[in-house]
């Protein structure tokens, strides 16, 4: 079993990158050995240095590659790295030529100077006043993203959700972040790690945002487990147990989300449901649709204890009665629904559906 280990180096190439999901393929120069490094570290460069954890693994195409679960990034540090750094193309408008003249002009300083004191760059020669500029704001991206990456990174974050954090919000990602941590969970971060934020940004336990952000998360656990809604005594004893929070702030909490349309209350025979705003406005269309269906059906029940009965001697099969009426339904409306649990008699109900459909010369879809 491989155990997890650290590895450091300097980027060396990179041969794959997925800007979407932020997964690369690179190549990684360590003081021991050049290794293949794999993982969703977001876009890097060669000339970065950086700090991995993760394990090596056998590739059946490619061989043995390291796997990183976790990465530490620095810009480079030496001359030479920052040079190639700059030569990779990483900003806009900046070559291998170019690079040479910036790095040689203000050396291990280039990075600063790019930071935080960007006007000084049109001393080199090929940067006018707007290409200045146009420089100026593609490092700034760069170093916004990178600081996003980094704090992120420190509560196990993937560069992945920076990324689509900081596509969202640009440079102020962080600001969205620290006042509102669960805006992550609509970019794919789970429940519990925005919490983590949260502790740490001191959001109050019952803050708006965190129940908001809380019951989704219930209800997309529920879904998981194939339920579209929640009874309201079941939602409120999940809810006050996984949010550890009082009968008062769930009832604040829950009337905000349906003024929000978070959620949707509906009041049936035997009580009321609760339903998250995308499975509402989905159960409520299919009804809808089904409802439309059920208007233009025949006004009269077609009368199939004839053709049922041949069925039967057909295929020396008896339905009950409760098949029988399903099998009556088919052919009497637009729709039929057929629910039962295990063993009911669902299967053999819908073949006599079908054979009836085939002696009638109608045609199967599926």
């Amino acid at each position: 079993m491989n155990m997890e280990i650290a590895v450091r180096g300097t980027v060396d190439d990179v041969m794959y990158y997925n800007e979407n999901n932020g997964y690369i393929v690179l190549d990684l120069e360590t003081e021991d050995a050049m290794i293949t490094v794999t993982g969703e570290l977001g876009l890097v460069e060669p000339g970065e240095e950086l700090e991995l954890t993760g394990k090596f693994i056998s590739h059946p195409r490619y061989g043995e590659q390291f796997h990183a679960e976790s990465c530490v990034r620095a810009l480079p540090s030496t001359v030479v790295n920052i040079e190639r750094y700059l030569a990779s193309g990483v900003i806009p408008g900046i070559g291998k030529a170019l690079a040479k003249r910036i790095v040689t002009e203000f050396g291990e300083f280039t990075f600063q100077v790019m930071e935080k004191e960007p006007d000084k760059l049109c001393r080199i020669k090929g940067i006018s006043p707007q290409k200045c500029e146009d420089i100026a704001k593609s490092a700034q991206r760069i170093f916004g993203l990178r600081s996003l990456m980094g704090n992120l990174q420190i509560f196990g974050i993937s560069p992945s959700v920076a990324m689509q954090a900081y596509r969202r919000w640009d440079t102020d990602a962080m600001a969205f972040i620290r006042d509102n941590p669960y805006l992550l969970c609509n970019l794919g971060l789970e429940f519990k790690v925005a919490e983590k934020l949260a502790k740490e940004f001191k959001i109050p336990a019952n803050s708006p945002k965190r129940l908001l952000a809380g019951f989704r998360w219930i209800f997309e656990n529920a879904a998981n487990e194939g339920h579209t809604c929640l009874a309201y005594p079941d939602f409120y004893a999940i809810a006050s147990q996984a949010l550890s929070i009082s009968e008062t702030d769930f009832q604040n909490g829950y009337a905000a989300a349906l003024d929000d349309h978070v959620l949707y209350s509906y009041t049936a025979a035997d009580g009321d449901y609760v339903y998250l705003d995308t499975y509402y406005i989905a159960e409520r269309y299919i009804a809808d649709r089904v409802a439309a269906m059920l208007a233009f059906s025949p006004p009269q029940d077609f009368d199939c204890t004839a053709a049922i009965a041949a069925e039967e001697q057909r295929t020396g099969m008896a339905y009950a009665e409760a098949q029988k009426k399903a099998i009556a339904s088919a052919f009497s409306r637009g729709i039929m629904v057929l629910t039962g649990g295990p063993g009911t008699g669902k299967t053999t109900t819908l073949n006599g559906v079908i054979h009836l459909c085939e002696q009638a010369g109608s045609k199967i879809l599926l």
